[in-house]
């Protein structure tokens, strides 16, 4: 549970129902702390009746960072990150420079690396990863890509290259080069 320390006195909360100190009147400070949250210190005073202190504390967050290139070894400025937390939500955004961090609670992520041309990259960030950088190299689709090379007196395709580099007549017969 979480520990409370009131006038360097240690507590532990055991439950939902917080902890029960009776305190003479006077001016106290009480410090809070929790796994995975940040600690928090908070001033109340004591005047002869009964009250609550509540206490709020952030999630402590960690650095996720992504570097990510392209095939050629280029940094790659735009590609989309997103991390899916389960059913805590996404978080979505653009590498600038080649990179782009997230100030995230430590828990598990699933993310995906996403630019127009090149194959989406996925993978998973485990809680115990966190801080982390994750390098990313995007791979360029491969698209057919077709040259016709034209006989200047008839007009009629006189070569073709296809996609590995094969020449082709234009009765389609490969020439093997």
């Amino acid at each position: 549970g979480a520990k409370v320390k009131v006038n360097d006195k240690d507590f532990v909360q055991e439950d939902s129902s917080g902890v029960v100190l009776e305190l003479p009147n006077g001016q106290y400070t009480v410090i809070a702390s929790y796994e995975e949250y940040e600690d928090r210190e908070q001033q109340f005073t004591v005047n002869g009746n009964d009250q609550v202190v509540s206490i709020y504390m952030d999630q402590t967050l960690y650095d996720l960072t992504f570097v990510v290139t392209e095939d050629n070894g280029i940094i790659s400025n735009g590609t989309r990150i997103t991390l899916n937390q389960g059913g805590a939500g996404e978080q979505t955004g653009l590498t600038n420079n080649g990179q782009i961090k997230f100030s995230v609670p430590r828990m598990r992520y699933d993310w995906v690396a996403s630019k127009q041309y090149f194959s989406d990259q996925t993978g998973v960030v485990q809680p115990n990863d966190l801080p982390k950088t994750v390098n990313v190299a995007m791979p360029r689709k491969e698209t057919r890509v077709q040259f016709y090379v034209y006989n200047s007196d008839t007009g009629l395709p006189k070569y073709r290259v296809g996609r590995y580099n094969d020449l082709y007549d234009a009765d389609g017969e490969n020439l093997q080069i």
